[in-house]
């Protein structure tokens, strides 16, 4: 693997300098006149290389780890590219030295040069891929199973992505086998061992293993053990060190790091986008629900939010001031007389969820996330956590205006235990599978519901 890495390498520094050399020298032989010797670009060329190798260290695009992954090494290869001329060209800008070029020769430079890096990249890939589906560039592997079945060939080969091959399986009945296996790892050489045992066997196991480091013969194999539980291998994300303690995660937080702060800032930019654009609208809601009823204009109500903590939701007040339920200890149903003449329209619209853009601004909600119920929700006369094992987990994310489960036709009342369990199931999707684009997908199909949705009322 670092044969690869160090050929890709210099395959890539070669093409870039013999690439601009050869454009160069063409251009000066079919116009001498507008283009002078070649020479000149060699300082080019030293600056390129540089910020190349700067491209490719912060990307790990050499990274002998990741350098056969085929479609991650062409993508972090196209970005160390554009990366690279990004910064020779804002270099040359900055120095004033980009005049010193002729304009045909450097654009023409970095497209060729682009264009054949990745183009050999790909032909090498193929090449190497084929070579290790031969055994050549792989670790030889011995799966054992301990009181248990060992891994199969298959799963070892898929979960190395095809750089470890299993030249034999054994399955030992007794833990005292294990230091059998030290005469075997030397006589084949085998470059790793894979260990499969129960998870309860693991501190038995570790003590174990021991056997094969006492005598004489020291084996150099990496050896890894995995154990086998479903339990665990379902509850485990993640096994790390704090301090000198082995961590597992057994619980991830859904969206955090990059995702938080783009989702935030998603929330603030189109929030705050949306209150000044629809302010003429929000004026004309506010005055249509005076003048029709007396009361406040603004209805607030206490719901869960995110991580459970109780926060105050605003709403524009849909129905007459006196049948206002703060609790929602009855659910608003079609034809509802509570619900005013304005009321109908702006809840047929959606209209009267917009005051919760503020609720975004405070950060107490997000554009797009499950909607938050009334606390006092209930659905066959029982409560919400009662009924959905798993309701809970919508609180691992922030509330939303919309939601997936709502551009799905999940709206309106909760009056029946399916309803229930289709709507948090939807808002477990989305959660699990976050994305910006997944995002801009609801609110633009959110948008399109506003002007016709039968589940709205």
């Amino acid at each position: 693997m670092e044969n690869y890495s160090v050929f890709f390498l210099l395959t890539d520094v070669a093409v870039i300098i013999s690439v601009g050399a050869a454009l160069s020298y063409l251009l000066h032989t079919f116009n001498p006149h507008v283009y002078p010797a070649p020479g000149r670009e060699s300082s080019a060329f030293i600056v390129a290389i540089a910020m190349h190798f700067l491209a490719t260290a912060a990307l790990r695009t050499y990274d002998s780890n990741k350098i056969l992954d085929c479609d991650g090494a062409i993508g972090r290869l196209n970005l160390a590219m554009g990366t690279t001329f990004s910064l020779f060209l804002m270099l040359a800008a900055a120095t004033k030295t980009v005049q010193d070029y002729s304009r045909l020769w450097l654009f023409s430079w970095v497209l060729a040069s682009w264009l054949i890096v990745v183009s050999m990249r790909k032909v090498a890939l193929a090449r190497a891929h084929r070579s290790l589906q031969t055994g050549a560039c792989v670790n030889t592997s011995l799966s054992v199973g301990i009181l248990c079945e060992p891994l199969r060939e298959d799963d070892i080969a898929k979960n190395t992505g095809g750089k470890t091959r299993v030249i034999r399986t054994r399955r030992l009945s007794r833990l005292e086998e294990v230091a059998s296996l030290s005469d075997e790892i030397i006589r084949n050489q085998y470059d790793q061992v894979h260990i499969a045992t129960r998870w309860e066997d693991v501190p038995n196991v570790l003590k174990t293993l021991d056997l094969l480091l006492i005598g004489p013969r020291h084996i150099s194999a990496e050896v890894v053990v995995l154990p086998q539980d479903v339990h665990v291998e379902t509850k485990v994300w993640q096994i790390s060190r704090l301090g000198r303690q082995m961590s597992l995660c057994v619980i991830e937080k859904p969206i955090y790091g990059w995702d938080q702060w783009w989702k935030r800032n998603e929330d603030i930019v189109i929030a705050a986008a949306a209150l000044v654009l629809l302010s003429p609208l929000l004026l004309l809601i506010a005055v249509a629900i005076k003048l029709e009823s007396p009361g406040p204009v603004i209805f607030r109500q206490s719901r869960a939010g995110f991580n459970g903590a109780i926060f105050e939701v605003f709403k524009f007040r849909s129905m007459f001031h006196h049948h206002a339920d703060l609790t929602a200890s009855r659910q608003t149903a079609r034809n509802d007389h509570r619900v005013t003449h304005v009321g109908r329209f702006i809840r047929r619209t959606s209209f009267d969820e917009l005051p919760q853009l503020l609720n975004v601004l405070q950060g107490t909600m997000s554009i797009v996330g499950p909607r938050p119920h009334a606390l006092e929700t209930r659905t066959e006369g029982r409560n919400l956590e009662e009924l959905v094992e798993y309701y809970a987990a919508r609180h691992r994310v922030k509330p939303g205006i919309t939601g997936w489960a709502q551009v799905h036709g999940l709206r309106g009342e909760l009056d029946r235990i399916e309803k229930l369990r289709r709507r948090v199931n939807y808002d477990l999707y989305y959660i699990e599978n976050w994305s910006l684009w997944l995002d801009l997908t609801i609110i633009l199909r959110t948008i399109t519901l506003m002007f016709h949705d039968d589940h709205a009322y």
